[in-house]
Order: C-alpha cells, then structure tokens, then sequence
C-alpha cells in the first residue's frame, strides 16, 4: 500500500466550530484565532478530527487547505480513516490528528521486510552483484574522456566510465594580443601552454599638439623606441594688446620660428591748403591705414607744415572701423607759422590704447586754427 504524504503541524491547539455545517460541506470555520497553528495545506493535505469521542458525532475530515480560521475540505475529504460524514454543530471540538493508516504503513515498514513499496531503492532482485560490476557487462566499456577547457562544470551524460589511469587532453590556443583594454576573463574555452607568449598590438602615437592632457581611446599600445611628430604651423602676427593672452592654436612653433611685424603704411604727397577750424579731409583725403589691431596700436604720423604768416596748421589722427575715436590735439603735429617760408616737416610717434580688436583705420586729418594752412609730404605708419 502507498501512502500519500500528509502535512503535520505540532502547535495546532484545540478549537471549535465558529457555526454548524452539514454532513455534505466542504468548507468549515473554526472560533476567532483557532486556526493559528494549523498546516495551511502549502506541502500536502492534513486531517482534523471533529467532536472526538461524542457518539454518532466523531469525523475526521481531509482538508486541503486553510486561510485564518477558514478551512478548505479535500476531494472525498468528508469521512476519512474508518468515520462517516456528518453533520456538525456550532461549538463543536477540532482538532488536528493524525490517522491510522499513517501509522500502519510505518509499523509494516518496520516489520515486513517484503514491503517493496519504494523502488528507487536497490535490492537484490534490482541488484546483480555478480552481474554489474565490470566493464563490457552492465557497465558500457569505458571511452575517451573529454578534453579539459575553460566551461561551466557539468555532470556529463557520458553512460560510460573512465578508466582509473585515464587522462584528459588540455584544449590550447593562441593567446590574444595585448591591448590597451579594460581587464577581462574573456570567453575562450580554450587554455594557455605554460611557455605561450602574447604578441602586443602596436599602431604609430599620435602628433604631439597644445591640448587637455587625455589618456586616449586606443587599444593598441607605442613600441619604447616610438617617436612623435610634433604638428607646427607658421606662428601669427604679434598684435598689441594691453594683456598677455595664451592663445586657442591647438599646433607648436619651431625653435627658429619667426614672427613677422604686422606694419601698415600710407603716403599722400600733394600738398593741399585748409582754412576750416575743424578737424577733417583736404581735397586729397589721407593718408589712411586700414589694420587688424589689438587694443592698442602705434601710430607714426609726419607731414611739412606751413600756411600764410601767422596761420596754425594742425594733423592729427582719427580712428574708424572697429573703434570711432577723434582725432586728438593731444597726439597731433602742429606749428605756428611765424614767417614766409617753405614750411617745416614735423613728425611724432603715439601708442593709442583703448582700441576695439578687429580691424581699425587710422586716418590722418587736418585743421587751421588761424588763417590758411597748408599741408605736404604726408605720412603714416601703423603699428599693431
């Protein structure tokens, strides 16, 4: 006989009945709380006895099952181990028992050595002693075992055993090149021979530029003997400025490297009369230098002076473009004409701060501030 397996509980405690229930029910109740303690049916179905002992009233019923204080009643639950289904009334005795035909299966286990009721088990009708312990018989003959690799352990499905002195072949490989990459396992099977060696992936270093120091991106590694190039480009025009700059050019300078001057220059040689007061162009405008500055450039100004005795002939510079600045009596070449004469050539040089960087043009006018002026040989040269 094979006994199927009962759910046990040893705190399940005495409790009642919450409400009657009929010979034919198959869910019952018991009082608020009696149900802790009791097997919920989560590894097998389990028996309560019902009013034990009270005559014609004594069942015990097979349950599946039990939420709180609620019970669930096995298929064909009602009437179990040699009782009949009845029906039962509000205050009657519950309790969790354990059946007869449990403890006859294990006193016929432990008497009757006949009982066969496990047949995983061996016994010597499932057990040749003579018969099963060679190979060629019930053992299959041995075969080649597998070669060792890098794989997850496994029990094999081999039917065959190995021989005591057997041996495994190693399954080896070349080793990878080594890279500069993030370190790994890897997913090879395959092993190494003890005296492998690994070739090392190498590619040309990149130029050396002016930029963020940075580790780099490439997996392949520089030879000790490597060189770097270095990228050069022709140096730019120095321009004034009142600050010290850096610069943004991502490329170096060679040792002999030179800068060339950023110098600009224009003449106006006719000589031209002015009677106006104020400051602007003579029939011939100019000279003028249109140049990219920084913030300050010098400016070298000259012209022959002269005019009608008496008269006060006036050059001075004005800046347009980038920057709008008047001209200055302050960095102007001036003279009183005291005399007749050919005139006086007169010349100065200025440093003009305060310039807009981009590109400026400087422009050389003209004013009499008494009588008739006359202005020749005109000249400017900027410096930025």
């Amino acid at each position: 006989m094979t006994v199927l397996r009962t759910e046990h509980s040893g705190i399940a405690g005495l409790t009642t009945l919450a409400s009657d229930i009929t010979a034919g029910a198959l869910a019952f109740t018991v009082a608020t709380g009696g149900g802790t303690g009791y097997p919920t049916g989560a590894v097998a179905n389990f028996l309560v006895t019902l009013d034990r002992d009270v005559a014609g009233k004594e069942e015990k019923i097979l349950c599946s099952g039990r939420t709180g204080d609620s019970f669930t009643v096995a298929a064909s639950g009602r009437g179990k181990d040699q009782t009949s289904a009845v029906s039962h009334t509000t205050g009657g005795q519950v309790e969790h028992t354990i059946s007869a035909y449990e403890y006859d299966d294990m006193n016929k286990h432990l008497a009757d050595i006949n009982v066969d009721d496990h047949t995983q088990y061996l016994n010597n009708a499932r057990h040749d002693v003579s018969g099963r312990h060679g190979f060629g018989a019930a053992l299959a003959a041995p075969g080649v075992p597998a070669n060792v690799t890098k794989a997850a352990a496994a029990a094999g499905t081999a039917a065959e055993a190995a021989r005591a002195d057997h041996k495994h072949d190693v399954a080896t490989d070349v080793p990878a090149d080594v890279t500069k990459a993030a370190a790994a396992e890897g997913t090879s099977t395959s092993l190494a021979r003890s005296d492998h060696k690994h070739d090392i992936s190498t590619a040309a270093p990149s130029d050396v530029t002016k930029a963020t120091a940075a580790e780099g991106t490439a997996t392949s590694l520089s030879r000790s003997d490597h060189k770097h190039d270095i990228s050069t480009a022709a140096p730019g025009l120095p321009l004034m400025s009142d600050a010290a700059a850096e610069g943004s050019a991502a490329s170096l300078a060679r040792s002999d490297h030179k800068h060339g001057r950023n110098i600009a220059s224009d003449s106006v040689f006719d000589g031209e009369a002015r009677t106006l007061t104020t400051y602007g162009d003579l029939a011939t405008a100019g000279p003028s230098v249109s140049i990219t500055t920084g913030e300050s450039a010098l400016v070298h100004l000259s012209a022959n002076l002269g005019g009608t005795v008496g008269s006060l002939p006036i050059a001075a510079v004005k800046v347009s473009g980038a920057t709008t600045r008047a001209a200055s009596e302050d960095e102007a070449i001036a003279i009183y004409v005291a005399s007749a004469s050919a005139g006086v050539s007169l010349g100065r040089t200025i440093r003009i701060t305060g310039l807009t960087p981009g590109i400026n043009t400087f422009t050389l006018v003209y004013r009499s501030a008494v009588g008739s002026s006359q202005f020749a040989h005109r000249h400017l040269v900027v410096e930025a």
